[in-house]
């Protein structure tokens, strides 16, 4: 981000934060996560950059298809190498020392999308160019070559979240771009378990409720009343 930001604080709850790859640690770890599973996170991301989710884009996507090889993986390498590592943080990190954050793996990554030969020009083509739109920093903020002017923040992930290592690469680029973080990590839960209390008389409400969830909104209240 090289502009100027009217915004001093940011709060990210299970930030889902580039689609250059689906096949980060925590999505091959959680693929078929029941709540949220990597086909109704790439249907998503299709929605999101413009393009209809049919199932050629979705096994293109899936395999990386989406990027040219080369491309792929100079654009992993470098922004999302760490996503090899950062997993191995204990639950309840706090990232403000970047001392803890480790860096990028020295041995080769076991991405498959990296091996992966072919490359789906027409997909990558599609709706206004998905390969392109992967690439955008303000609708991938991990693809961003400076944070420096970012807002401080508190990173929210869950250690069954499917999308894991994005918040977790994203507080490490933050870190590294000497921008002061807390990063929380929640035991045992996946995407979508941090989502907010429904009220009783809501039907969704007998399953769609964590008691994780309260204790995540109760640190986010008191969060953004202490920046205020």
């Amino acid at each position: 981000m090289t502009h100027d930001t009217l915004f001093t604080f940011q709060i990210l709850i299970q930030p889902v934060l580039q689609a250059l790859t689906f096949n980060t640690p925590s999505y091959r770890d959680n693929a078929y996560y029941s709540l949220v599973d990597r086909a109704q996170m790439m249907t998503n991301w299709c929605y999101y950059i413009g393009i209809l989710p049919i199932s050629k884009v979705l096994s293109s996507m899936e395999r990386g298809r989406h990027v040219n090889p080369t491309v792929r993986r100079m654009l992993y390498f470098m922004y999302l190498a760490d996503a090899e590592k950062v997993g191995a943080f204990s639950a309840d990190e706090n990232a403000q020392d970047s001392s803890v954050l480790p860096a990028a793996s020295a041995t080769p990554a076991q991405n498959p999308d990296l091996q992966e030969p072919d490359y789906d020009l027409e997909i990558a083509q599609a709706g206004v160019g998905v390969e392109v739109r992967v690439q955008d920093m303000y609708l991938a903020p991990i693809m961003s070559d400076d944070l420096r002017k970012a807002p401080s923040a508190v990173i929210m992930t869950g250690e069954q979240d499917i999308a894991r290592d994005d918040g977790l690469v994203y507080a490490s680029k933050l870190t590294k771009a000497g921008v002061n973080i807390t990063l929380k990590r929640i035991p045992g839960i996946g995407q979508g378990h941090m989502a907010p209390l429904l009220p009783r008389s809501s039907y969704l409400a007998g399953w769609f409720t964590f008691s994780d969830s309260l204790w995540a909104w109760e640190y986010i209240y008191f969060q953004v009343k202490e920046k205020l």
